[in-house]
């Protein structure tokens, strides 16, 4: 009876140990995903941040890591960006402004500064500044850039 209690003891503590218990997960929310970035063109990002994907989070402080994508393994830990976003006039909006070196790609990893909880984006193109722009990218990748920076995959996800 005594090893039958103290098992739904450690479950209880278990229980209340989850994630929920120290703020849960962050739902970020880009307002707009730029189709590609212009190299040493300074770029704004702006998203919100939802505790629990329903409350907007102020007085956070996230950042955004810029990493090169077509770079070697010493190369993306060396050639990190990382900048600090600032809150903004609504509740629960941040702004980071980002700049890409290099023509190529850059993944875009967002850090929202609650329990580890971090965003990666999928990878976008970076232009030599002044080109034109490049070529579209198919709409089912675009559709996936966007579902991937607009938060849906924290909930949707497909599972194999």
């Amino acid at each position: 009876m005594r090893r039958a209690v103290g098992i739904l003891a450690m479950g209880a503590l278990l229980i209340a140990a989850t994630p929920t218990a120290f703020g849960g997960w962050v739902v970020v929310t880009l307002q707009e995903l730029p189709e590609y970035l212009e190299a040493g063109k300074a770029t704004t990002l702006s998203f919100t941040m939802r505790q629990h994907g329903r409350d907007l989070m102020q007085g956070r402080s996230p950042t955004l890591t810029l990493s090169d994508t077509d770079a070697g393994f010493v190369a993306k830990i060396m050639g990190r960006d990382k900048v600090t976003a600032v809150g903004g006039a609504e509740p629960g909006l941040y702004h980071a402004e980002i700049t890409a070196a290099d023509t190529g790609r850059v993944s875009v990893t967002i850090d929202t500064d609650l329990a580890r909880w971090k965003v990666k984006l999928m990878p976008i193109r970076v232009v030599a500044a002044g080109a034109s722009a490049p070529p579209a990218v198919p709409a089912h990748e675009r559709g996936r850039d966007i579902f991937v920076a607009k938060g849906c995959v924290t909930c949707h996800m497909k599972k194999d």
